[in-house]
């Protein structure tokens, strides 16, 4: 296979996978990689540009392993991501951001207008556009096409890093670090620690792959109950959700079309 279509496939694959890890887990066939097949995960690290120790492959599948076996994961996650602010740990990008409401609710329009510009249509009902797993299978579906246009359209390769680029540089990019750094400060789940240590040097080395530098934020503001209040009537009058599905799943015409 093509050097390019193998990357930008195992790219889309990490990408989905770190998205799956951060939802609540389904009853069933969680993160096959970890159960099934873990050596996957690290070839598809190694050919999407970032080398991860076998033995911290296997920490990662323990803990996931302890876990589910403890029954601890889906309550964990619940705690951690299962509302607006979580235990202090929230997963949406604008709950990082210093701007005020008004800005936020700007930067959740300029998420869902990438979204769009992909075919992804957003709503009044769904997840809010600015969840962390939404903008990972956001990213899983722009390398997929980006793998796709490789084989079918060299000239629309450009166009997918482009816009894999410009995501990574204004969201995505920005707050992996942070929300890695709260959840470790957070939980004592092991597994949830060890992911998203590792996703955010996924991101890291994606975005030097795709030659952008995101302007990292330092640090989670001070948020007030009045601005918590705000952001809800904003979000609910913005329509910027999506359902899980459309990115997750989308119809093989829109993965396969063109940007």
């Amino acid at each position: 296979m093509d050097p390019a279509i193998e990357r930008a496939n195992a790219r889309s694959r990490t990408y989905l996978f770190f998205a799956q890890a951060l939802v609540h887990p389904a009853e069933s066939a969680w993160l096959p990689e970890l159960t099934e097949s873990p050596e996957v995960l690290g070839q598809w690290l190694a050919s999407s540009h970032l080398v991860v120790a076998a033995s911290r492959l296997e920490t990662l599948r323990r803990s996931f392993l302890a876990g589910e076996e403890r029954g601890t994961l889906r309550e964990e996650c619940v705690r951690l991501f299962g509302n607006l602010r979580g235990a202090g740990c929230s997963p949406y990008e604008t709950e990082f951001s210093n701007a005020h409401v008004f800005q936020r609710a700007q930067q959740m329009a300029d998420i869902a207008g990438f979204y769009r510009a992909f075919g992804i249509q957003t709503s009044a009902e769904g997840e809010r556009v600015d969840h962390i797993a939404m903008e990972l299978e956001f990213l899983h579906l722009l390398a997929c096409k980006e793998a796709y246009a490789a084989q079918n359209d060299p000239g629309q390769v450009e166009v997918c890093q482009e816009a894999q680029g410009k995501f990574l540089a204004d969201h995505l990019g920005r707050w992996t670090g942070i929300f890695a750094e709260v959840v470790a400060r957070t939980t004592t789940e092991e597994f949830y620690v060890e992911v998203t240590r590792l996703l955010d040097e996924f991101v890291a080395q994606d975005a030097t792959f795709l030659g952008v530098q995101p302007e990292r934020i330092a640090a989670p503001p001070p948020r007030r109950r009045e601005e918590d209040e705000d952001e809800r009537a904003m979000c609910g009058a913005s329509g910027d959700f999506v359902e899980v599905s459309q990115i997750a799943s989308p119809d093989p015409d829109r993965r396969g079309g063109k940007p």
